[in-house]
């Protein structure tokens, strides 16, 4: 059971929003927001002939960019700050 499922569907929210409401809720434009839905990068569904975003894949497409922007560890320096690397290069060059 999740922590939320004892509450009415309502409480949580629309399950389902327009890519307009997407866009607003995401701080991004409409035609950007249609343009992530017909590349695949935000899931959709079709209801007749509107075309609505569940709310799950608004938080996995959040999910996605968080995981692509993780900072880059470096394998041999993993842990140093971006100063002792650069210290650490021009050690390596003297």
């Amino acid at each position: 059971m999740t922590a939320h499922s004892s509450r009415p569907l309502s409480a949580l929210g629309p399950l389902l929003y327009s890519v307009e409401e997407a866009a607003q809720l995401l701080g991004l434009g409409r035609t950007f927001t249609f343009r992530l839905v017909a590349g695949g990068q935000i899931g959709s569904v079709k209801i007749g002939t509107r075309r609505k975003i569940p709310r799950d894949a608004l938080e996995e497409y959040i999910g996605r960019l968080r995981s692509e922007q993780a900072p880059a560890t470096d394998g041999d320096r993993s842990g140093q700050t971006p100063q002792e690397t650069a210290r650490t290069r021009l050690t390596k060059v003297d």
